[in-house]
């Protein structure tokens, strides 16, 4: 019994060692454009999607390739999600909600200007749908390219949601 006690003790305490994570710090001389990361989304091939105030990249693994959008230099992108399909969208400061079409390799525009800044763009669980959150203004729908506001919400600012049960969301302010 003492040997098999022992034996468990050294199963048990070879699992509970933490695993070393290696970090990595990417900067300018690397060709991430800006400090600051608005937000990152991994496409279905694989490749990292940064956005920053100075544009967006795509990541390899190895290098950042600048990706033209479209979108004026006034104008960046604060909130990224992908669909079940591989298309990646994006929100930008001016309230637009981009889409990048993987078998075209193009940005198409789904909603011009939505009253505030896209904050944060966030799927469904429940159906083919993206949750769209703009700080000081409300949540909306995007469906089949069209928005349609959830709640407004001028009196608090919604940093983030969670879908519960397909029926409920829960909202953090």
């Amino acid at each position: 019994k003492i040997l098999i006690y022992k034996f468990l003790l050294f199963i048990l305490n070879i699992n509970v060692f933490s695993q070393n994570y290696l970090f990595k710090h990417f900067g300018s001389e690397d060709g991430l454009n800006d400090k600051f990361i608005n937000s990152i989304t991994q496409c279905h091939q694989g490749f990292l999607w940064f956005s920053t105030s100075n544009g967006l990249l795509r990541f390899d693994g190895q290098q950042f390739e600048k990706i033209e959008t479209g979108l004026k230099n006034d104008d960046f992108i604060n909130a990224s999600a992908i669909d079940n399909a591989g298309n990646l969208y994006f929100g930008t400061f001016s309230g637009k909600i981009i889409k990048y079409i993987k078998a075209t390799e193009k940005f198409n525009i789904v909603i011009e200007q939505i009253g505030g800044s896209v904050n944060k763009i966030i799927q469904s669980t429940s159906s083919k749908s993206f949750y769209v959150i703009s700080k000081g203004n409300g949540v909306y729908t995007l469906k089949d390219n069209t928005i349609s506001l959830l709640i407004k919400t001028s009196e608090f600012l919604v940093n983030d949601l969670h879908e519960l049960n397909h029926d409920y969301l829960l909202l953090s302010t």
